[in-house]
């Protein structure tokens, strides 16, 4: 087959580009043992590649997907033939001439034998595959005629950040682009990350310089889990075709994204910035937030006039769901399904991942990393701190913080902070101060879970099923979810780990969320970002333990087999590669994998230990999952003014490429028959 994955476009250096891919991809037993070749292969000089680079074109940018308007070609999505390739295997005499035919028309006509020759098979009418007759002659005579078959699978991806591929953009930020200047300011050298620090220049970051995405809205990648178990797939059969069509949108839950509508796309706020900046120029995508996924996959494979139909929804089911969905921050009503009775196509597999953002996940990490003494102050001094107190949700949660829940406490009350004790900060004994202020969601994440998830992803499979997109045989595979703070030791973050023996090393890694609070706020005192240990543990008790008599995240998304959805389960890898483990086999792990300045008083530009314009996106590493510093190192995204974007920081705890290898593994596990092997 000439294009095996069909997402790239149909130009010789593309598809030569893609197929060197797939060849590699055919050579090794599993996903993750290509990765060097997946990140060679994927970018043109890929930042962190020491050898030549292989790859002389980013495929991003040579996709059927439009960024204009943010479709995909229907020619695409619809094809009416397959391109092959075939010769003669045998050796024939010096100067042998060879004619092929398809089904009796003779299409390529009188060539050496010893050369390929380039064939169309037709698909019939309403069909996407090819049964038919190729046959060669040579001299007037047919030296074969055999009976061949070819299909096309049609693949939908669908669901969150996860499924979209945050964290991994197909071009990372140019780092060596960063414009750091002198001085710093006295004992705060995790300044550089600001504007402040080059008072001369025009911004931090040049615009042209910003990581780039296959889908900008968003944040799709071809680092996508989802992507790189299609592209597996289509490696593993040469006489076969893979059309991949992507929905995932980074952000999205079963009710703002799946469903309905999504009201924040990640890349939302480039879009915007870009009509401002380029005024003369069409403002691209923006489809995320006038459909579902679910409704764009219908739309786009419905034949006739897609039709809707009316689902009974039992709001006190989704008390929380329903508050934010109807509130002022969404302004957006129940769905109803939407289906279709004549279909172009169905597809016979479908990626999803969904339900981390419906339970407040990324809140919940946000929790884990705030301090615990971000409490409603009463009297004056508390009118004037808690407008800045709210401030520290929305510029770490950046676009998240449109729905109540940037800060997700694990449940109500949730009694382990000693200063939750003190009377005069106003909160009450037992209960955790982070929980009552007014930028917090009223629901815990026990409550989520348990609650709201299972009739969520309940209502998801109704929807699915009642639309017609399903056949009785498509394949619908749910990725979980990894435990993300743990150590290279199987270790909760900072419980055992020598490397976080104080607050000055276990707050390095986010230091670049610091950097971005109020100003007013650190005028009374400073706000220390880093992940305790009592709080990751309360968040992996929560979210992937359950406890007694409780459900888990990890749970409830299991037991939507019973409706025959298919999971695939978090790669086991992730328990020695979260989000606190530090890269093996250096004499000094934290110095040279971790931190950035020296922490001298006023550091000057030889101070750096390890310059954050070093930065190596794609590098192996002992953490699979992105830290603050390393989302914004990785997918910085500046306006034409260069500052930074909140965007910039939507990486945060989400899966580095290499993780995601190990997740499209398991998903192919759940495709693929016995003794397909994910690895160790």
């Amino acid at each position: 087959m000439e294009n095996r994955f069909r997402l790239f476009e149909d130009e010789q250096p593309v598809i030569d580009q893609a197929n060197a891919l797939l060849d590699s991809l055919t050579s090794r037993p599993n996903v993750k043992s290509a990765y060097g070749d997946i990140v060679a292969l994927l970018q043109a000089r890929p930042p962190g590649v020491t050898r030549p680079a292989i790859a002389k074109i980013n495929l991003h940018q040579h996709t059927h997907y439009r960024l204009g308007p943010g479709r995909y070609d229907p020619s695409y999505i619809a094809p009416t033939e397959q391109k092959i390739l075939a010769w003669w295997p045998q050796k024939m005499p010096d100067g042998s001439r060879c004619s092929w035919s398809v089904d009796g028309q003779e299409q390529v006509h009188d060539i050496p034998c010893e050369n390929s020759a380039a064939l169309r098979l037709p698909f019939p009418k309403g069909a996407f595959g090819y049964q038919g007759t190729l046959s060669v002659s040579s001299g007037g005579a047919v030296l074969t005629s055999l009976r061949m078959a070819t299909s096309d699978t049609l693949i939908l991806s669908m669901g969150d950040s996860f499924a979209a591929g945050e964290g991994s953009p197909d071009q990372p930020a140019q780092v060596d682009k960063f414009k750091v200047g002198y001085p710093y300011a006295a004992r705060q050298p995790y300044l550089w990350w600001t504007k402040a620090d080059a008072p001369s220049a025009p911004g931090l970051l040049p615009e042209t310089a910003s990581a780039d995405w296959w889908s900008w809205e968003c944040h799709r990648s071809l680092f996508s889990p989802h992507v790189l178990a299609a592209l597996k797939l289509a490696a593993n059969d040469t006489h076969s075709s893979i059309t991949y069509v992507s929905y995932a949108c980074a952000g999205a839950s079963v009710l703002d994204g799946l469903l309905t509508k999504q009201v924040s796309p990640p890349g939302l706020d480039r879009l915007d910035a870009f009509g401002r900046d380029h005024p003369n120029r069409e403002k691209p995508e923006g489809r995320a937030t006038e459909l579902s996924q679910l409704k764009m996959a219908v739309d786009d494979l419905c034949a006739g006039t897609p039709g809707r139909k009316a689902y009974a929804f039992d709001v006190k089911k989704i008390s929380n769901w329903y508050r934010i969905l109807t509130g002022p921050g969404a302004n957006n009503t129940l769905p109803d399904i939407p289906t279709c009775t004549s279909w172009i196509r169905r597809p016979q597999v479908i990626f999803l991942t969904i339900g981390g953002n419906d339970v407040g996940f990324a809140g919940l990490g946000r929790w884990a990393l705030s301090p615990d003494h971000l409490v409603n102050i009463g009297g004056p001094v508390g009118a004037a701190l808690n407008p800045y107190l709210s401030g520290v949700a929305t510029k770490i949660a950046g676009d998240d913080a449109w729905n109540g829940m940037a800060f997700v406490c694990p449940w109500q009350p949730y009694g382990t902070s000693v200063l939750s004790a003190i009377p005069f900060v106003g909160a009450q004994i037992g209960k955790d101060p982070r929980c009552d202020v007014a930028w917090s969601t009223n629901d815990g994440a026990r409550h989520l879970i348990e609650d709201e998830l299972p009739y969520l992803l309940q209502t998801a499979q109704q929807f699915f099923a009642q639309s017609g997109l399903l056949t009785k045989d498509a394949v619908v595979v749910q990725e979980s979810y990894p435990a993300p703070l743990r150590d290279e030791t199987k270790a909760i973050c900072g419980s055992k780990s020598p490397i976080f023996t104080d607050e000055t090393r276990m707050r390095e890694p986010w230091l670049s969320d610091e950097a971005q609070l109020p100003p007013q706020l650190l005028r009374f005192g400073p706000v220390p970002i880093f992940i305790r240990s009592d709080a990751a543990k309360a968040v992996e008790d929560v979210a992937f333990n359950g406890g007694v008599g409780h459900k888990s995240l990890i749970g409830v998304i299991k037991s939507a087999e019973v409706a025959g959805w298919r999971i695939a389960m978090s790669p086991p890898e992730y328990l020695t590669h979260g989000v606190c483990a530090t890269t093996p086999k250096l004499s000094d792990p934290f110095k040279l994998d971790w931190q950035f300045a020296r922490w001298k008083p006023d550091p000057r530009p030889g101070d750096w230990a390890n310059p954050p314009t070093a930065w190596s996106a794609y590098a192996s590493r002992g953490r699979w999952l992105r830290t603050a510093n390393d989302s914004l190192l990785t997918e910085a995204v500046s306006d034409a003014s260069g500052v930074l974007l909140d965007e910039s920081f939507a990486g945060t705890i989400h899966p580095t490429a290499e993780g995601q290898t190990a997740v499209a593994d398991q998903l192919l596990k759940r495709i693929l028959p016995p003794p397909y092997n994910p690895g160790p």
